[in-house]
C-alpha cells in the first residue's frame, strides 16, 4: 500500500511533490528527487546508502530500516523537530495538501502541528478495530488509537476508508463522540494480480495431500486457533500421510503465546503444519501457486486483503462470514461462521477430496474474481481531494 502511495505521489505531473519522514531524529523533508531515490533503495532498484554514523551504533535496529534513515537523512531539504514539521512543511509548501497513510503517523504531535501551519490535512483509516475489538489487541493500544483517530476527526478535513465497513465504523466513532467527522471517501484499496495467477493450483489426490494457507499476522483476532484445533483433529484422524498440509504465513504480532503453544504442540507439527514466518511476495505467490486454498477465519476485519490478494491469483478462498470479507470478496469466497469450528473442518476436509465439487465450484468463482484496482482507487481518491481543496 505505501508503495502505491509512493508511486502515486510520484506520478503526480505539473506540481511540486514533498514526503514527510518521521525518525527517531525528528521529521524530515524529501523533495521529489529525494523521494524517487526513496523509491529506488526501497524496490530495490539502487545499492543502499551507507550507514551514517549514528545508525551504526542504534544496536538493535533492522540494516533495512537503518539504511532507510541514513538515506532519508542524505537526502533530505530539511529537517525539523516534530512538533516543527508544521512550519517547516509550510516553509516548501504553503497551503498543501498532506496525505497521512499509516496509523503509525497519525498522533495529535504529528497531524497538530501540520494542521495550525495551515497545511490542509487528509488521512487514510485502514480500521477503528483497536476500538471495535479491545478484547483482541494489548491493553494499551485502545487508548492509544482513541487519541489517534480523535486527532484525525480534529485536524484532517479529508478521511480516506479502504472499505464502507470502516467507514461506517468512523461514522459511529464520531456519532459516539459527539464528534464533527471529516467528509469521507470511500476507496478501496488495489490489489496487483501476480504476472502468472494460480488459476492452475494443485489438486488433490491419493498421493498429494491438498495443501492450505493461512495469511495474515499471528495474532488472536486472525483465529488460528480454530484452524490449529480443526488440524489436530485432522492428523489424529487422517494421519501424517493422508492429512492436509496447513502453511502459517505471517509475522508474530501480539497476545500470541497461546497461538505460538498450540503451533508447537501441535501433533501435526513439522509434518503437516508449517510455521513459515513472513515471506517476500514471490515466495508467497510461489506458495499460492500450490496451494488448494486459502484460509481466512478471521473474526474481525477493516478490509480483507488477503481474501482479495489470494482470489486475484485465482486461489479458492473460505473465509470468515464478516461484512469486510463480504465486501472485498463478493460472491468469490465460500463463507463460514468463524465460530463453526466442526463447519471449517468439514469444508477442508471436503476441498482436500480428490476430484472434489466443492473445491471445483471455488475455483470457478476465483477465476471470475475482479479484484479492485490501484487505478480505480487512486481514481477515487483524487476526485475527493480535487473537490475538497476547490480544484475540481
Amino acid at each position: 500500500m505505501d508503495a502505491a502511495y509512493r508511486r502515486w505521489a510520484l506520478a503526480q505531473t505539473g506540481r511540486p511533490v514533498f514526503a514527510l519522514a518521521r525518525m527517531r531524529r525528528g521529521a524530515w523533508l524529501l523533495d521529489r528527487a529525494g523521494l524517487e531515490a526513496l523509491e529506488a533503495l526501497l524496490s530495490k532498484c539502487a545499492l543502499p546508502p551507507k550507514v551514517d554514523l549514528v545508525g551504526l551504533v542504534a544496536i538493535g535496529r533492522p540494516m533495512a530500516v537503518r539504511r532507510v534513515e541514513a538515506l532519508v537523512a542524505r537526502r533530505a531539504v530539511a529537517r525539523a523537530s516534530h512538533d516543527g514539521a508544521g512550519a517547516m512543511a509550510a516553509a516548501h509548501a504553503s497551503g498543501a495538501r498532506y496525505l497521512n497513510t499509516s496509523h503509525s503517523a497519525m498522533a495529535p504531535r504529528d497531524l497538530a502541528p501540520l494542521a495550525a501551519a495551515g497545511l490542509r490535512v487528509g488521512a487514510l483509516i485502514h480500521d477503528t478495530l483497536p476500538l471495535d475489538r479491545p478484547e483482541f489487541m494489548r491493553p494499551e493500544t485502545p487508548a492509544l488509537f482513541e487519541a489517534k483517530l480523535r486527532a484525525a476527526f480534529g485536524h484532517a478535513d479529508a478521511l480516506i476508508a479502504n472499505s464502507e465497513v470502516t467507514a461506517g465504523r468512523l461514522r459511529h466513532w464520531a456519532g459516539l463522540w459527539d464528534a464533527a467527522a471529516p467528509e469521507i471517501c470511500v476507496a478501496p484499496l488495489g490489489v496487483e494480480a501476480p504476472a502468472a495467477n494460480a488459476t492452475e493450483t494443485r489438486t488433490p489426490s491419493e498421493t498429494t495431500p491438498a495443501i492450505f494457507v493461512a495469511l495474515g499476522t499471528i495474532e488472536p483476532r486472525k483465529n488460528h486457533l480454530l484452524l490449529l484445533d480443526a488440524w489436530r483433529r485432522l492428523f489424529e484422524r487422517l494421519g501424517p500421510e493422508h492429512c492436509p498440509h496447513l502453511h502459517i504465513v505471517g509475522r508474530q504480532g501480539w497476545e500470541n503465546a497461546e497461538i505460538l503453544k498450540a503451533i508447537q504442540a501441535s501433533p501435526a507439527a513439522g509434518i503437516a503444519l508449517h510455521q513459515r514466518g513472513a515471506l517476500d511476495e514471490a515466495e508467497l505467490q510461489a506458495l499460492l501457486a500450490r496451494a488448494t486454498a486459502l484460509l481466512a477465519p478471521s473474526v474481525d476485519e477493516g478490509f480483507g486483503l488477503p481474501v482479495a490478494e489470494a482470489l486475484a491469483a485465482g486461489v479458492p478462498v473460505i473465509a470468515s462470514d464478516i461484512p469486510a470479507h463480504r465486501e472485498v470478496g463478493g460472491e468469490g469466497p465460500e463463507y463460514l461462521d468463524p465460530r463453526d469450528g466442526s463447519g471449517w473442518e468439514a469444508a477442508i476436509l471436503d476441498f482436500a477430496a480428490p476430484s472434489s465439487p466443492r473445491l471445483a465450484a471455488a475455483r470457478v468463482r476465483a477465476i471470475r474474481y475482479e479484484p479492485p484496482s490501484w487505478e480505480a482507487h487512486f481514481a477515487l481518491v483524487e476526485a475527493f481531494l480535487a473537490n475538497r481543496d476547490g480544484l475540481s
